[in-house]
């Protein structure tokens, strides 16, 4: 090496293993890291290590700028390919709606079965209750909601607005209908009985509004209002309350490691759940905005609803009712 600079020596004793750095963050680049091969994926680190060190060296020593701009060009892409979240693809967001959501779903059925049937029970109960004794809606609803609720559906619900005013309208739904869902999830640290106190406000709410507009004659237009949204909506929001209700459990029950550690591990378990809620509740605040309140006849909103019940059911029957048992983690002894 005699006759040569020092940033040439330098180069000269580590230019193989930087050109093989070089390789395998072109290979990560132009396709993935799980195009890598194993013998790739176990030297990545160790090279990257060693880059490392020739990059402070090389500022060190003063070596030419083309010499440590190549470095450090290594440095940074190797550290984005092995810190950086991989990447989603498709398949990836598919698997989590499905697969994940499935896994989820069977481990923590409990706690969402107990929300769907108290939500159903207690809004039932109470529909029937106050279409028999329509005074009783006093008891329930604030006095200026029931004025509201009768004037908003005494005439025709249907109105015409632009596509601005829909966008406007279904931002409004989603913001809405996302915080009640959020507030019952988060509320499942209190051992679940904010979550309780949400899903029992919203189900006799609900049952009172039905019973007091369909008690004072004016049914039809609440059902041409209501129909093509309510199926994503409502189970929307009890995949989230039910997420958060399983969320307080885990509180009470805890674990080896403590409360804190469940608290955490539960909550990234129902991740799947909860964002399967939240897309439920999206695809209602848009139909809720572009469609319920639009002079479209009942059918076509009585078909939306029909198609959206008919997907829920064929995605319960395919990913959790007829899904084959799998394992929930590794290590695990027992099957969901």
């Amino acid at each position: 090496m005699e006759g040569m600079t020092k940033s040439e020596r330098f180069v000269e004793e580590r230019k193989d293993y930087w050109c093989r750095l070089e390789a395998i963050i072109k290979k990560a680049h132009n396709g993935r890291v799980s195009s890598l091969s194993g013998e790739e994926i176990r030297d990545f680190p160790d090279l990257y290590r060693h880059v490392c060190t020739d990059s402070e060296l090389a500022k060190t020593l003063e070596l030419s700028p083309d010499t440590v701009d190549y470095i450090m060009g290594l440095v940074r892409f190797s550290h984005n390919i092995l810190y950086s979240p991989p990447k989603k693809t498709i398949n990836d967001i598919i698997r989590f709606f499905t697969s994940d959501f499935s896994i989820s779903f069977r481990k923590n059925i409990k706690p969402i079965a107990f929300v769907f049937t108290m939500f159903f029970s207690i809004a039932l109960i109470t529909f029937i209750t106050i279409l028999r004794n329509p005074e009783y809606a006093s008891n329930v609803l604030p006095e200026n909601l029931i004025t509201m609720m009768k004037q908003s559906y005494s005439g025709d619900i249907s109105k015409k607005r632009d596509v601005y005013s829909n966008i406007e309208m279904s931002g409004f739904y989603i913001r809405n209908n996302i915080s009640i869902g959020f507030m019952s999830f988060v509320l499942g640290i209190t051992f679940g009985a904010g979550t309780i106190i949400i899903v029992c406000y919203n189900a006799l709410t609900l049952g009172a509004v039905f019973g007091l507009v369909v008690s004072s004659g004016y049914g039809k237009n609440l059902f041409a209002f209501v129909t093509a949204h309510s199926a994503f909506e409502l189970m929307g929001l009890c995949l989230t309350a039910g997420a958060g209700l399983a969320m307080g459990l885990s509180l009470i029950h805890g674990n080896s490691r403590g409360r804190a550690i469940a608290l955490s591990e539960k909550a990234r378990e129902l991740t799947p759940v909860l964002f399967t809620g939240a897309l439920s509740i999206l695809l209602a605040a848009f139909i809720e905005g572009f469609l319920s309140p639009t002079k479209a006849p009942y059918w076509i909103k009585l078909s939306v609803a029909l198609s959206s019940l008919a997907l829920i059911v064929f995605f319960s029957l395919k990913y959790i009712i007829f899904k084959p048992p799998v394992k929930i983690l590794k290590g695990d002894d027992d099957e969901e």
